[in-house]
């Protein structure tokens, strides 16, 4: 399943990291100390925009392939990994959240994909696939 940059991810990232502007600008802290945490939260933003939401980041995840529990990403770069589904993969209507134990790795992988980064029949299957994929870990 190929991945599409998502509008809604991005429009989420950009309105919940204006909330935290926001709430650091009205603290009662130096107005220094303010402007770099907002410089800050800014860097944060326009990175998980390029990688998450965009997918201008060279190593952004590209596509999916599911089979019995097993994971594999493809990223723009053209390299990959390969894995199981980890027990704290979220999925919902709203959003997938997929954790990937990779292979030869320790610590798991996660990705969020939103429903308009896939085409409908795609997300639902992916949704129903991971719902019910044996032996999460």
């Amino acid at each position: 399943m190929i991945i599409k940059p998502s509008l809604r991810f991005a429009i989420g990232l950009s309105l919940f990291h204006a909330i935290v502007a926001a709430a650091l600008y009205v603290t009662a802290m130096p107005l220094m100390s303010r402007l770099a945490l907002i410089f800050f939260v800014c860097l944060s933003l326009f990175y998980y925009l390029a990688h998450d939401a965009l997918l201008l980041s060279s190593d952004s995840w590209r596509d999916i392939a599911l089979d019995q529990g097993r994971v594999s990403v493809t990223l723009k770069n053209g390299s990959g990994l390969t894995g199981q589904v980890a027990s704290k993969t979220f999925v919902s209507p709203y959003f997938i959240m997929l954790c990937v134990k990779p292979d030869r790795c320790r610590f798991p992988v996660s990705g969020v994909i939103f429903p308009d980064a896939l085409n409908a029949d795609a997300f639902r299957d992916l949704c129903v696939r991971l719902k019910f994929s044996s032996q999460p870990i």
